[in-house]
């Protein structure tokens, strides 16, 4: 389809009051055609992503940081507004944050995020760290990510009866609590070990 089928597609089904008040009672808008349908493509992209947290940070404080700059994104409609925002390539890396084998982290100054980093769940640490388009981050800004690293949800492996070898993923420290309590009445061994 050409551009203007896009944007007619974008529209289908609202009626000329829906704009009222967007950009002035005509519902004109003064920005550039080519401005409006990057806008517009973006905007439908993220209405697309899911807004549903994933599973394993439910129970998991989204902010990161004692200072509340690092922000946990929880959800594939959290890390689509960031790559909006950044320009940046994190939305490659959705399903590894759906399936908890990264974590995905935005920095935010004066309520505006400014940079993003990916954590590795399995070797803890952060394999990237960048600013608007992918550029290298500077050195102030990596210093308040290095200092979270401490801070960072970190899962558990939880083994119940080891030779059987069976072992389930825990991200939450109120879960564990309930997990102790549920698998020991019943009788097993368990071996919570948390990733280093």
């Amino acid at each position: 389809p050409n551009r203007i089928d896009e944007v007619e597609g974008h529209f289908d089904g609202m009626t000329r009051d829906c704009f009222a008040g967007i950009h002035g009672a005509t519902g004109t808008s003064d920005e550039p055609p080519a401005v409006l349908l990057a806008r517009l493509a973006r905007g439908r992209k993220r209405s697309g992503a899911s807004e549903d947290i994933f599973r394993h940070l439910r129970d998991i404080e989204p902010v990161v940081d004692r200072g509340g700059n690092l922000v946990l994104l929880r959800s594939a409609r959290e890390v689509a507004e960031a790559v909006d925002k950044l320009k940046n390539c994190a939305e490659s890396y959705v399903d590894d944050a759906k399936d908890g084998s990264c974590l995905l982290v935005v920095l935010k100054l004066d309520g505006k995020m400014v940079a993003m980093g990916e954590w590795c769940v399995e070797n803890p640490g952060w394999q990237q760290i960048v600013e608007h388009g992918n550029k290298m981050i500077r050195k102030s800004w990596r210093t308040v990510f290095a200092k979270a690293e401490q801070l960072m949800p970190k899962p558990f492996d939880i083994v119940w009866k080891p030779e059987l070898e069976s072992c389930v993923r825990c991200w939450s420290p109120s879960a564990m609590k309930i997990l102790r309590h549920v698998l020991g009445a019943q009788g097993g061994e368990l071996d919570v070990e948390a990733i280093a």
